[in-house]
């Protein structure tokens, strides 16, 4: 990589390379990262630390000795100690994860799955509609919605936000700079973002919620469907 006017380039003779490195990215963020399995237990966790966090402060912290205290073991013990967390450490240590009863991966705009997305308020709305559409508890929904920006590079050129900038630096006396996606066909499909929608539940209210949320998400379209 090299620095043309302030901004990290990539050489134009690492372009294979670099297709290599965004391919393996996004498949592990889907097959490992943003696995339906893992991100079950990293709610549970969530929703641990949520009911824990008047009492035990876990989320707040005065200094960097505080929070470096807040290791794995020490966090794991207190909410296993707590009250109200305690069945949910209980159930991760049982393997008694949630269930994923609604999953859709997609990359195209969609108004709901935006606001879904991007508003805290609105995910738990739409909590309670599942919820209700379900004749559940609101507590036994949970909606995850992971993105990732395909393209894993923030710049200052005039260059599309999902495109990287290539030097072309054979000609000594000037460095050209090119638009990868404009020279990798790769590079150009997979650009934008992959986004997963997913509601989770208890396995005895697996088939319920999915039907739930079938009718409060909708029906989205094919092209939804399409994997990269």
């Amino acid at each position: 990589m090299e620095i043309v006017d302030g901004n990290l380039a990539v050489n134009i003779t690492a372009l294979p390379t670099l297709e290599a490195f965004v391919l393996a990215r996004i498949e592990s963020f889907r097959t490992i990262y943003y696995h339906k399995t893992a991100r079950a237990g990293q709610i549970s966790l969530i929703k641990a630390m949520e009911v824990a966090d008047c009492d035990l402060k876990l989320t707040s912290f005065k200094d960097v000795n505080d929070f470096l205290n807040l290791d794995d073991y020490y966090v794991w013990c207190k909410l296993k100690e707590h009250s109200e967390a305690r069945h949910y450490i209980l159930a991760l240590e049982r393997r008694e994860l949630l269930k994923c009863a609604y999953e859709k991966v997609f990359h195209v705009e969609d108004k709901v799955i935006s606001s879904i997305l991007t508003n805290d308020a609105v995910r738990r709305k739409v909590e309670e509609e599942i919820a209700n559409e379900a004749e559940i508890p609101v507590d036994e929904v949970a909606i995850d919605v992971p993105s990732l920006p395909s393209i894993p590079y923030f710049h200052s050129m005039k260059f599309d936000v999902m495109d990287i900038p290539l030097v072309d630096d054979k000609v000594p006396s000037r460095r050209v700079l090119l638009k990868a996606t404009d020279l990798s066909r790769v590079l150009d499909v997979l650009k934008g973002f992959m986004n997963i929608i997913r509601v989770y539940t208890s396995s005895r209210n697996r088939e319920k919620v999915k039907e739930a949320a079938e009718k409060v998400l909708g029906a989205l379209p094919e092209s939804t469907r399409v994997s990269y």
